[in-house]
């Protein structure tokens, strides 16, 4: 799982340097990958039933760190 957190992470480091190039544009983009963000960390790493907020709140503290 640290091999899959690691990824999950350049991933988002990625995606965030990507929208800072790109602008507001990628928002629908954004909104859509949150999506598989979110299915994809629920059930691997968040048991509890608020998993989806929790992955949400992650999702957007990293995106509001880049956006700046």
């Amino acid at each position: 799982t640290n091999k899959n957190t690691f990824l999950n992470f350049s991933y988002l480091y990625i995606l965030g340097k990507w929208r800072v190039f790109n602008g507001r544009k990628m928002m629908q983009q954004t909104n859509l990958l949150r999506k598989v963000m979110m299915e994809q960390l629920s059930w691997q790493y968040y048991p509890n039933p608020n998993k989806e907020a929790v992955a949400k709140s992650v999702f957007d503290a990293v995106e509001l760190w880049f956006s700046f």
